[in-house]
Formats: C-alpha cells, sequence, structure tokens
C-alpha cells in the first residue's frame, strides 16, 4: 500500500528535539521553543550540528489507528510514520522517495526520550488545521517542558521507571 501522499512540503515540520546537545540553552528561549517548535529560535553551541528532524502530515486514518495505541508504543509508531527526514547519521530508511519511512532498526540509535518526544510532536501535529501547521504553531496541550540534559546528569544516571 505504500505511505500516502503529501499535499506539498508546506504541510511538513522541522523540529530538534529539546535533548539534542548542540543547543545552547543560554541563548534559546526554551518555552518559547517548546511552544511554536519554531526552529528559527534554536541556537546551536560553536562547531555543533542540530540533528533536525522533518515530520510528514499523516492522513486521518492513519492518525486514529496509532492513537488506539498506548503509549510509548504510541508515540514510536507516531516517529516512524511521521518522520521523513533527519540531519546528520541517526536514522536509516526503508524504501524509497515518499514512500520511505524510518527503518525499525534505527531505533537502537536514538534515545528513547528523544523518540517519545518527537512521536508526541508528531501526535499534536497531527491535530492541527491546515492553517496551523502551515505556520508551523502547536497547541498549548503539550506534555510538560523536559529540561534540557545540561541540567539532568543526575537524573539520567538514576534508573528509569
Amino acid at each position: 500500500m505504500g505511505i500516502p501522499r503529501r499535499k506539498s512540503l508546506k504541510e511538513n515540520l522541522r523540529v530538534v528535539s529539546v535533548y539534542d546537545t548542540a543547543i545552547d540553552w543560554s541563548l534559546t528561549p526554551r518555552v518559547d521553543y517548546v511552544m511554536s517548535r519554531d526552529i528559527k529560535l534554536v541556537k546551536t553551541l560553536p562547531g555543533q550540528a542540530l540533528d533536525v528532524f522533518e515530520l510528514r502530515n499523516l492522513p486521518t486514518l492513519l492518525v486514529s489507528e496509532l492513537r488506539t495505541r498506548e503509549s510509548p508504543k504510541r508515540e514510536e509508531l507516531f516517529f516512524l510514520w511521521s518522520v521523513t527526514s533527519c540531519t546528520g547519521n541517526l536514522l536509516s530508511w526503508d524504501g524509497h522517495g515518499e514512500d520511505r519511512k524510518v527503518s525499525i532498526h534505527s531505533l537502537d540509535n536514538i534515545p528513547t526520550r528523544i523518540i517519545t518526544e518527537i512521536g508526541s510532536v508528531a501526535d499534536q501535529f497531527a491535530s492541527l488545521t491546515q492553517a496551523e501547521k502551515k505556520a508551523y504553531k502547536l497547541p498549548l496541550g503539550l506534555p510538560a517542558i523536559p529540561t534540557p540534559p545540561q541540567s539532568t546528569a543526575a537524573s539520567d544516571a538514576a534508573p528509569s521507571k
């Protein structure tokens, strides 16, 4: 069957994970970025490059099916179906052209919290109107804002629940 074709590139959303270690949090307005996902707000550390994920617009029927799943599988599936490209070498792909999607094997190379975050953004993105998608705005009902990695060293060492 393949992945349904998108209508135009304007429907896609480009995002950076708040966990990207290349973000300079002293210059990036965290709350503004998380609420808008406007990558123009993200400033990078000198000599670093961001991993920018591009998310496709998913068909309503697929979104409805994905939303029947429990977390964290739901976010993983949204990640797999939504991501059309990523700068850097984090991901490998199955298929070609517009039918390609993220290889499930690439998920081993990405921290779970990034998959969950980007998958959650893709889920939120799927709920927006076409006008909202073109303006790259997300609704205010996003999950809690993750703390940047620089301030989570102690929590990363603790076992996850």
